[in-house]
Order: structure tokens, then sequence, then C-alpha cells
């Protein structure tokens, strides 16, 4: 089924990555033929009132109707949005606001629609595809996605929307199912709200995880961090995983995965936990470089992707 699912997601990926590539001939067509479709959808809106969008007629115009700004000149908007109100930056009805990790000033409220969503998938499914084309190893076995912030509910809201994404993978798009088919970890472990039970949860999936050939997170201390806490629980996480291998693999094989187990927590050969491991994607600049070196010294024969 593994390889069912992968397969899926190299051909669809493959397509949007064509898609991309031929648009790449059209720049200005494409960006002019996207501004024009943003402002016909959106005259009616507030912030469409506010900046004169019937009245654009050029890129130009656009350029000075609608200034650069950053967040807090945006957030009189926004709080409208989480506050429930429509057609304010959309005519698009708002599926859920995500909000950000306050790495820069501060937690952001984004609101989220279809049609933004969409937008991700079509950025996403380029990358993925270059990414198979160029390491196919990553499809040679199980994933881990970190996308959804640790301890949020189901039913967690900011002011009158919903916080997060009502689905895992909804940014991309019709491959959602083949990625969970994929995942090392079931998507039920993104809705406990105990960080102690997640963090000993998705130590004891990945541990499970042999296969693992794929690992995507935002920092590189999130992976830093369940690997820290799979050294110092080894000593109870071990016997509880020979427990739930043994009901579903041989005697013989459980023993040695235990015991190549114990011998990458207990020194600093970490890179014997997954030996089919290809791929870390994460961030590697600015103040994740120190990180994302030590996961590399940690890792030497995984290639470190870095996140833009």
């Amino acid at each position: 089924m593994g390889a069912e699912a992968w397969a899926r997601i190299a051909g669809a990926t493959a397509a949007g990555d064509a898609g991309f590539r031929a648009r790449l001939d059209q720049l200005e067509a494409t960006q002019r033929s996207l501004l024009r479709r943003l402002l016909e959808a959106n005259p009616a809106t507030v912030f469409g009132g506010d900046h004169n969008f019937a009245n654009v007629a050029s890129a130009e115009s656009f350029r000075d109707l609608v200034p650069i700004r950053g967040y807090e000149a945006l957030s009189p908007y926004i709080n409208r949005v989480v506050a429930g109100e429509e057609n304010v930056l959309t005519a698009e009805p708002v599926r859920f606001i995500e909000q950000t990790g306050g790495s820069s000033g501060g937690a952001k409220y984004i609101p989220y629609t279809d049609t933004g969503l969409q937008a991700y998938t079509d950025c996403l499914y380029p990358w993925m595809s270059e990414l198979i084309r160029r390491r196919p190893g990553v499809a040679q076995g199980h994933s881990y996605f970190a996308l959804s912030p640790v301890g949020r509910g189901a039913s967690e809201r900011v002011g009158a929307r919903r916080l997060g994404s009502p689905v895992p993978f909804a940014y991309f798009g019709a491959l959602r199912d083949s990625l969970i088919q994929v995942s090392a970890v079931p998507m039920d472990l993104r809705l406990l709200s105990d960080f102690a039970e997640w963090q000993r949860q998705t130590c004891l999936h990945l541990l499970a995880a042999e296969d693992l050939s794929l690992i995507w997170v935002w920092s590189p201390t999130y992976l830093t961090e369940i690997l820290r806490a799979m050294q110092r629980d080894a000593e109870s996480l071990l016997p509880e995983l020979a427990d739930r291998l043994g009901a579903v693999r041989p005697a013989d094989v459980v023993r040695r995965r235990i015991a190549a187990l114990e011998g990458a927590l207990g020194s600093s050969q970490l890179s014997a936990i997954w030996p089919r491991l290809d791929t870390i994607s994460c961030w590697t600049d600015a103040s994740s470089s120190g990180f994302a070196a030590a996961l590399q010294a940690q890792f030497r024969h995984v290639f470190i992707q870095s996140k833009g």
C-alpha cells in the first residue's frame, strides 16, 4: 500500500510541477492574470473598498493604491475576520485561522480560504516532485510531517473562528489520503492536548518506523527535542515498544530492532535509528543554522534540505 501511495504522490506532484514549469515561460502574463482575478473577485470587500479595487486598471496602479505593509498595518482587518465578520479581506469564505509560531514579532493570525489552500498546494507539488526526482529514496518508506502545533484540540477556536485546519495535510489537496497512508504516525496524535503524552506517543511511533525515509519539520529544534526525549526515556520507551511490535511482528525481528535501538540511543550514532532515512527538510538559515548543522553531524549520510 505504501508503494502505491508513493506512486500516486509522485504522479500528481509531477503533473503539478509540469504545469508550474510551463508557466515559468509566461511569468509576467501569469502574474497579471492572477492579479486581475483577485481584483475582480474582491472589489466589494472591506479591504477592496478601502483600496479602490474597482478602479484599479493595472499592476502599476495597484502598487500605488496598495502599498507594501507589515502585519500590524493589516491587523485591524484580520481582527475583524477573527471576530467572525465575512467579506473583509476576501469575498470567499474563511475556512479557518492559522497561528504562526511567533519567531519574529510575536504570534500572528493568518486567515485561510479554499483558494489560499490551493495556492499552497500549487507550491508544494513542484517542491515534492523535485525532491522525489532528485532523492528517490524519500519514496521508499514511511514519512514524518510535523504540520500542526502540538497540543491543539480538534475544537480549539480563536474568536469566532476555528483555529487550525479541520483535516491533516490540508495543504496537500488531493494527496491528503496518500500522505496519511505513508505517515509513520497516526493522525489522531495531532489532537492530544497533553504535551508529554504527545511526545511519548510520537517517539514510540517513530522508533517503530525502521523504514522511515523522510522527515519534514519547520525548525530543526523540533526534531532535536524528539531525539533528546528518545534518549532520555529509552529505558521506558523500548520495553513498551517491544510489547507493541511483538503483537504484530515475529519475535526475532522485534529483538533485532530493539537491540539496534538500544545501541543507537545509548551512543551518538543516532542515524542507526532509521537506516533508510534519506532526507530531513527543515530551516537551515539564520538562528536555525547551528541546529541544522548539528543534525547533519548526527545524520551524516542524510540530505538536509533547506526550507525557505
